[in-house]
């Protein structure tokens, strides 16, 4: 038993590390008629965030549901369009950077509270360009490759977002208590075993960790557009 304690670090450690575990809850698929649920509601919603912001640059608009009748024609925020994949992404990257970047609790709540309404309207915003773009009669351009890297600047946009959010939070109430023993000790390290700063160093993984995130999320997605 002390052998196993010692090599595999056994139930202390496990214990003391409940957000690591839990965190893998996250790889359970959502079911279908939970999915349902909620997809349709966040299709209107997109539908209502994107109409408003077109009626507000001066465009001619009809929302009928999740339809929306412009001058050039008629635009359906489908289900792919709901945004429930990036609001879930970007929930599962706000836990990330939360725990990587904060110690104080009530910070990385805020951060994943937060991730809900910014990835709402991020999608709002993608909706409504491509709205803007067919009321101008670039309809091509909101198509495809384009489509997809809209929507890949758009989880850009998302992530700096929460990025601001965080910044205007260290502004307002300062940095949270120094970090663990542990993790500090793997922050110092380096390859050439020169120290490097804390902050930098978890920056570093959370930004590679969130660019490799949004990338997949967006090719995952435009080969499944570019297939039906």
């Amino acid at each position: 038993m002390q052998f196993y304690t010692d090599e595999f670090w056994g139930r202390d450690v496990f214990s003391r590390r409940p957000l690591s575990w839990a965190f893998l809850i996250l790889m359970i698929p959502i079911p279908a008629l939970i999915m349902n649920r909620v997809t349709f509601p966040l299709q209107l919603l997109a539908a209502k965030l994107s109409a408003a912001l077109l009626e507000l640059v001066g465009g001619v608009v009809h929302r009928e549901g999740n339809i929306l009748w412009l001058v050039s024609g008629a635009l359906d925020v489908a289900e792919a369009c709901s945004g429930i994949r990036s609001l879930l992404t970007l929930v599962t990257v706000a836990i990330i950077y939360g725990y990587l970047m904060e110690t104080r609790r009530w910070v990385r709540v805020v951060l994943v509270g937060l991730a809900e309404p910014i990835a709402v309207v991020a999608n709002s915003f993608r909706v409504f360009t491509v709205g803007l773009f067919k009321q101008l009669g670039h309809g091509d351009l909101a198509e495809g490759g384009s489509h997809a890297l809209m929507g890949l600047l758009v989880f850009a946009v998302a992530l700096i977002m929460l990025f601001a959010v965080h910044q205007v939070i260290l502004l307002i109430w300062g940095s949270g208590p120094a970090a663990s023993r542990s993790v500090v000790r793997l922050e110092e390290q380096s390859a050439g075993g020169t120290p490097v700063k804390a902050g930098s160093f978890r920056f570093g993984i959370v930004a590679v960790s969130m660019l490799a995130t949004a990338i997949g999320l967006q090719v995952i997605r435009a080969g499944r557009l570019l297939s039906m």
